[in-house]
This record gives C-alpha cells, structure tokens and sequence, in this order.
C-alpha cells in the first residue's frame, strides 16, 4: 500500500446509517443524517476509488476511475422513475470501476458493495449483451482450453462464487465438463459475497486484499472485453452490411 494512502477503512458508523436508511427510508431521517452519509460513506468511498485509481488503470487505461458520485460512486437516491411510491433511498452503496459507456451494464465492470451488515466484491456482468454470450458459448464449444486458462484460479476457488441466471434445457452434448456451469449462463458475476462486517473493511488493508483479489480476476476481464469487442465489431458489420445494401 502506498506511503499516501487515504483510506482508513469504513467506519462503524457507514454500517450503522445504512441499517438506519433501512428502517428510515425517507427524506426527514435521510436530511437529519446527512453529514454521517457525507462523512462516513462518501469520502471513505473516495479516498477508496484514489488508493486504488493506479492498480486499476494498470489493468484496463480506459476504466474511469474518477472519485465522484456518477462516475465510479453509486447515487443514494433511486431512480425516480422507477419509486412508484416505494421508498425513495438504496440500502447499499457500490463503487464500480466501468469503461465510460452507455452501455456499461453490458460490459465486464469490477465492482465494490457495501450494505448495512456485510460487503461484497468482485466482476462479471450487470447485465450480459445476447449476442456476446452467444458468442461466448460458441468459444467455449471450440476452445475451452484458452478460456480455462483465463479462469485458472477458479478450479481450487473459496472465495469467489459463479452467480447469474442459467438456460436451463441446454444440454452439455460436445461441452467440456469443466465449462459447462459457465456455458449455461444468461449473463455472469464473480463475487466474494456477503462478508460480514469485519477487520478488513474497517482498515486500511481492505486496498490491499481488493487488489489482490481483483489481480487474479483480471485474465477473465480481459477474456471477457476480448468477445464483447468481436461481438461489437460482427454487429455493426452486420448493420452497415444491411444498411448499404
């Protein structure tokens, strides 16, 4: 960890307004609480997103990794359009390291939750685009090998889970064993899920179990990126081609 590092860890109290906005989830209890929010999860979550800025830039240069609320910090407050008169605040707060896309849910993005009783982590999709898990499956089918290779540390894994809806009929017929869990998926996460609140998010050494544990996802991302960039490039060629003739 650098000699400048910022973050402390969260503090008791992040987890405390967070199981507080749980059993409060409205503006009055929300504007009484303001500073804990701004003080004990916003700028934890900032000097967080800086101490890890250069490692993740070390992995992919076009990740943003810029300190804000929008950028990498997850807004509080839920999308209007969808409250239909529930409760108007989230129960968890994210950082998420993300290429600037519009389409940024449909593409690999590392990723840190933070609830009112336990945290999580880890990279995968959002939402997973059709025509690249098509494409996924069909590399899979031809060489399992390279993408065994791209998940490697997963054989022996007690960290991190595979997590994400299945098709359920398709069958393993030609489907390497050691693929097949992945090959079923609609749309996949990686996750180190549900840490209780412990010594490790509430220090300094969070950085450094985070990126380690991010170093080891890293050859999946870049796996990942790899067929969504094919998948991208076969789908406008099939546009323009549709287009000009």
């Amino acid at each position: 960890m650098s000699n400048n590092a910022k973050f402390k860890g969260f503090s008791k109290l992040a987890f405390g307004f967070l199981a507080g906005l749980k059993e409060n989830n409205n503006k009055e209890w929300f504007e009484s609480n303001r500073a804990t929010y701004q003080n004990e999860l916003i700028m934890p979550m900032r000097n967080l997103v800086n101490d890890l800025s250069e490692f993740i830039i070390s992995m992919d240069y076009n990740l943003d990794v810029t300190p804000a609320i929008g950028k990498t910090i997850s807004r509080i407050y839920k999308d209007a359009r969808r409250l239909r008169g529930g409760p108007p605040y989230k129960k968890s707060m994210w950082i998420a390291f993300k290429r600037p896309l519009e389409e940024w849910k449909e593409s690999p993005t590392f990723y840190i939750e933070i609830f009112s009783d336990s945290y999580s982590y880890g990279m995968g999709f959002y939402s997973a685009p059709k025509d690249m898990m098509e494409l996924f499956r069909e590399q899979l089918a031809k060489n399992p090998a390279e993408f065994l290779d791209a998940i490697s540390f997963y054989k022996n894994e007690k960290k991190f889970e595979l997590y994400g809806d299945y098709y359920k009929k398709i069958k393993p017929d030609g489907i390497a064993p050691e693929v097949f869990e992945w090959y079923r998926k609609k749309s996949f996460y990686l996750s180190c899920d549900n840490n209780p609140v412990d010594g490790v998010i509430t220090s300094p050494k969070f950085v450094d179990v985070v990126t380690r544990d991010f170093a080891r996802l890293a050859p999946l991302y870049h796996y990942l990126w790899k067929l969504k960039t094919r998948a991208r490039a076969a789908n406008e060629k099939f546009i323009n081609k549709t287009y000009y003739t």
